[in-house]
């Protein structure tokens, strides 16, 4: 098994609170695992610190075989310098809640410039790589057109070919769906299924239960900084055996045949 990401005893705090406690998992190469959980309980928090923007008080970040930030040297614990961590960063790509493009570049510039920067392409190697990924998310008629001047929808799929530019060995998505309108997540839905059915590796924070269920091989439950259920999401959903779990999902019941109904897709153990 190869594995895109491992996160090994993270621990975050600020100030007396523990955003992150003892926070372990493996991904592997081509899975899709969804992140659930309350508001409040650290899910951007570890997506920030998988990042390295949020760097961890203790722990460590593995990003396809490669230490990100701190690195253990036999017994020797090394914090990274700030060229490694921008050198293997690029490694993990990153869709925030806010999409965070840059308002005075056009949309091929939002796409072209971290590669040029932070992954030193040249500009025709860019040019050419952007290209294809508008392309590839149907939005290659909006290249010279600034973020302002493009729908929600279409801003998100302008963030995804912004971090795919990279070629990243897991993307992360941070509630793609929030910002959206109704009538547009069914839209990102399906185009995170696809990129699913390609075996794109991926983390997904999400509240939408049905977009976990679709989309997602695996799910992640975590509360108070803490990943406490892991495994198929319809094993999660329905399990009582952690009280917590229980009681978020019990106030979500409505969900829970849709859950039952839905076999298992590939890659999802049963």
């Amino acid at each position: 098994m190869t594995l895109a990401l491992r996160a090994t005893n993270l621990n975050r705090r600020f100030g007396e609170t523990k955003a992150l406690d003892e926070v372990y998992f493996e991904i592997p190469k081509g899975q899709v695992v969804s992140l659930v959980g309350p508001s409040g309980c650290g899910k951007s928090t570890l997506l920030r610190t998988l990042l390295w923007l949020d760097p961890p008080d203790e722990g460590f970040v593995e990003v396809g075989g490669h230490y990100l930030g701190r690195e253990l040297r036999g017994e020797t614990v090394r914090r990274q310098s700030r060229r490694e961590i921008d050198a293997i960063r690029p490694m993990i790509g990153m869709v925030y809640q806010q999409l965070n493009l840059w308002p005075h570049m056009t949309v091929a510039e939002n796409v072209n410039r971290p590669q040029i920067v932070a992954g030193g392409r040249s500009p025709a190697a860019a040019r050419e790589r952007t290209c294809r990924l508008l392309d590839r998310l149907r939005i290659a008629e909006l290249g010279d057109r600034y973020p302002g001047q493009i729908s929600g929808g279409q801003k998100q799929r302008v963030a995804i070919a912004r971090a795919l530019a990279m070629e990243p060995e897991i993307m992360l998505f941070d509630e793609p769906t929030a910002a959206l309108d109704p009538e547009l997540i069914g839209e990102v839905l399906q185009l995170l299924r696809d990129f699913a059915d390609t075996g794109m590796t991926m983390l997904v924070v999400t509240h939408e239960l049905t977009f976990a269920r679709d989309v997602a091989a695996r799910m992640m439950f975590m509360d108070k900084g803490r990943i406490i259920a892991d495994g198929p999401p319809s094993r999660v959903v329905s399990s009582r055996e952690n009280p917590r779990v229980a009681d978020f999902f019990d106030r979500v019941s409505p969900f829970h045949p849709s859950f039952a109904a839905r076999p298992p897709i590939s890659g999802e153990s049963t």
